[in-house]
């Protein structure tokens, strides 16, 4: 099984807490499991045990949280997110199947590229996201990366045509 990342770089610690309450829309029974480590107490933690993710990912530290159903752009099935952070800057890792991007007519895979990608963005906007990373697993090997966004001149639609050219050979675009 194929599995996506995207890969959020150097993503702002201070951020963090906006980034869970405003895009990630975590509801219980979307969770499977969830880990975090609070440095400070020295203990393990789930993610209800969580009041600020920015404070239990301090001084440096990791955590994931695995869904069975999550939403980015696009509703997607079973989705681990994994932490890793510094004191100032952190990876946001999202990794899915990629059957829940590739499914149904060449319409439906394209929309879903699209948004998937229009999230990305956002998301890299909005959180002053230096590197936002589109890959297969994992996505930040110099082999499996297929879409680097490091600047805010974007054409999204070129992106989508990649995307859906490296999956589908024979295609030739519109």
């Amino acid at each position: 099984m194929d599995n996506f990342e995207i890969v959020l770089k150097n993503f702002p610690k201070e951020n963090l807490d906006k980034f869970f309450n405003s895009e990630l829309l975590i509801h219980k029974e979307m969770i499977r499991g969830s880990h975090f480590y609070d440095n400070i107490n020295k203990k393990d933690l789930t993610i209800n045990e969580v009041s600020s993710f920015s404070k239990v990912l301090s001084p440096t530290g990791c955590g994931s949280i695995s869904f069975s159903d999550f939403i980015f752009g696009v509703s997607l099935g079973n989705t681990v997110i994994t932490f890793s952070f510094d004191e100032k800057n952190g990876d946001i890792v999202i990794n899915f199947e990629k059957e829940d991007v590739f499914i149904g007519d060449k319409s439906l895979v394209i929309d879903n590229l699209k948004n998937i990608l229009e999230k990305g963005l956002k998301i890299k906007k909005e959180y002053s996201i230096p590197i936002v990373l589109f890959g297969m697993e994992p996505a930040e090997d110099v082999d499996t990366c297929l879409i680097r966004l490091d600047t805010n001149n974007i054409d999204l639609l070129d992106l989508v045509e990649k995307l859906y050219g490296i999956f589908n050979p024979t295609y030739k675009g519109n």
